[in-house]
């Protein structure tokens, strides 16, 4: 019998000799072998199904057992194989090999030969004309039918595996079994998140999530032959589990999460399948607060006398201009003291020249928002008296300003604004 083990761990396979034995021939170059066998040289055709894609042939062996008979009279008789009875069959030798990776695609020979007679290759055998290549082996015998085994240090054997097979076609290539998480995104909605997350192949990621805190401990780990408690371990103690809001294989991964109850902890984790296969990669463990909604805030300028604040307005002009000058014009009057503000323009007589511009500056004291605070948004609420509004053409908005005190409007403040509007402009075409 050939027997050999393979690589990817399916464990022996047996062969049927009479399948894979070419032939052998006998010759009588050992009489004196004392375990009486003559046999020198054994070639064995190994078909392309032994070799399967990168399989590695190891611990090949060629087991042989024969029944005693007369020697032929002459040396290039073949061996008679002739139904062994078991009483009959005590002698056996055993020829095992070193390991050697086989090619699919084609036939090989495994050939086990002594070292000390190297006769050449029969045509017939040799595969594509292909170099063999000559793995070590070893020879040993029985003669109790296998109870027993002796090594023949002084008889080692050698097997030339010969055949070269043509390449085989490439198989498609594999889907990539591993995945990275690139990056997490959050977006709070009025009752939980949407939870993005970003991968660099396309994969169907799930979420493994809890919101009882996981158990973190450590196991027995060997490390240079020391037995200790050193790899960390995270157990998710209760946890569910949610798919991609996405169909099929995706880069981008959404998940809804809602309802999240306000002030709950959450931990969670992402794996993913790759076409429908469980990838080995998964994310760190992500820790989430949910904090409480939002509180709006109101704040009002302080009236007269301020305490942190102020309101006010300043003109600018009172002569004949032109709008550019107007508009660069420094402050001529500024007021705080009263109860309105003035956003105004006055024309002339004369053509292209003005007469007055009128800006409000509104300041706010926000310090009792608490630090660390996110602002998501702002608005400006005023009420507005406005019986000359029917200006088509004219629009009042909101700029940034830059008040020189915080309790008292300053001749410097009306040219404090910035250029970048806040909002959108509010036509005058109408009374308000």
């Amino acid at each position: 019998a050939l027997g050999s083990c393979f690589e990817e761990g399916k464990g022996p396979h047996i062969f049927d000799f009479t399948e894979w034995w070419k032939f052998c021939r006998a010759y009588h170059d050992l009489p004196n072998d004392p375990t009486g066998w003559f046999l020198t040289n054994i070639y064995l055709l190994v078909e392309d199904t032994l070799a399967t894609p990168g399989a590695i042939l190891t611990n090949s062996y060629l087991s042989i057992a024969r029944r005693k008979y007369e020697p032929p009279p002459y040396d290039d008789y073949p061996i008679q194989v002739y139904p062994a009875l078991e009483d009959e069959i005590k002698h056996r030798a055993h020829y095992v090999m070193y390991p050697v990776q086989l090619l699919s695609g084609g036939h090989y020979a495994l050939v086990i030969r002594h070292k000390d007679q190297w006769p050449p290759m029969p045509a017939d055998i040799m595969y594509d004309k292909g170099d063999a290549t000559y793995p070590v082996g070893h020879k040993s015998h029985s003669d109790d039918r296998g109870e027993t085994w002796t090594n023949d240090d002084d008889d080692d054997v050698c097997f030339a595996a010969y055949g070269t097979p043509p390449t085989p076609t490439a198989p498609p290539a594999a889907p990539a079994g591993n995945i990275a998480f690139l990056d997490i995104k959050q977006t709070i909605t009025a009752t939980g998140y949407e939870i993005v997350v970003i991968t660099d192949v396309p994969c169907h990621v799930y979420m493994m999530w809890t919101n009882k805190e996981p158990n973190k401990h450590k196991i027995v780990g060997l490390r240079r032959g020391d037995l200790a408690l050193r790899e960390t371990r995270v157990c998710f103690v209760s946890w569910h589990k949610n798919e991609q809001e996405e169909a099929g294989d995706t880069l981008t991964h959404t998940f809804i999460k809602e309802p999240w109850p306000v002030c709950e902890t959450r931990w969670f984790t992402f794996r993913a399948e790759v076409q429908s296969l469980w990838s080995a990669s998964s994310s760190p463990i992500f820790k989430k607060h949910r904090p409480s909604p939002p509180t709006t805030q109101d704040f009002y300028p302080d009236p007269h006398p301020e305490v942190s604040s102020f309101d006010g307005f300043s003109l600018a002009g009172r002569t004949y201009l032109t709008w550019a000058q107007l508009r660069a014009r420094p402050a001529l009057l500024w007021y705080d003291t009263g109860s309105y503000m003035y956003v105004l323009v006055k024309g002339t007589s004369q053509v292209d020249k003005w007469y007055e511009i009128d800006r409000s500056l509104p300041l706010f004291d926000t310090s009792e928002i608490e630090p660390g605070s996110t602002i998501l948004s702002a608005t400006l609420k005023l009420y507005l008296d406005c019986p000359y509004c029917q200006l088509p053409g004219f629009a009042i908005n909101i700029y940034s300003s830059d008040p020189l005190l915080n309790t008292a409007l300053s001749q410097e403040d009306h040219l404090s604004l910035g250029s970048i509007p806040f909002s959108t402009k509010l036509e005058l075409t109408e009374v308000f």
